[in-house]
């Protein structure tokens, strides 16, 4: 087994990290970005309650318990006031559909207009949750079957040796 070779080849894949030391760094910063936009999120739920507080919130965030990653997904209020009984509690994304919702319920356009920008922020911190989740996972993995791996030259040279 020639490691330069292996080396090489391995330099051409272009992965996040070249050898088994930088895949460690790699995770535990995978691992320190997903929690800090998990703090984020909950950041962006406080935002959220904050801008509606007082109010019958007609439509609000609420962290999934569904996927891995826990993304952001929007739900409608159950309240009687609101109607919302003939369509779907939860939303992954806020369409123009759901705008005509809100707005056939007469929400104030000021709030549908705050409700769009902490849109705009759940898609991407839905996206950095997902990315950094599911990196850290496969890099945790990766270190796990390379360190299985490293054993198995050594294995081999101690057969080739008890042959001779």
């Amino acid at each position: 087994m020639n490691s330069e070779i292996l080396n090489h080849w391995r330099d051409e894949l272009y992965l996040n990290f070249g050898s088994i030391r930088e895949a460690k760094k790699h995770y535990a910063m995978m691992v320190a970005r997903y929690e800090k936009v998990s703090r984020e999120v909950d950041q962006l739920l406080e935002t959220s309650k904050a801008r509606m507080q007082g109010e019958l919130k007609p439509v609000y965030l609420h962290r999934s318990s569904d996927s891995a990653a826990r993304a952001l997904k929007w739900k409608l209020s159950s309240a009687k006031c609101f109607n919302f009984n003939h369509v779907a509690k939860t939303f992954s994304l806020l369409t123009s559909d759901v705008l005509e919702i809100l707005r056939s319920a007469n929400v104030d356009e000021a709030l549908i207009a705050d409700i769009v920008e902490l849109d705009f922020k759940r898609c991407y911190l839905n996206y950095a949750l997902n990315y950094t989740y599911h990196e850290m996972n496969r890099t945790k993995l990766f270190i796990e079957e390379f360190e299985s791996w490293r054993k198995l030259p050594k294995l081999v040279n101690e057969k080739d040796s008890q042959q001779l």
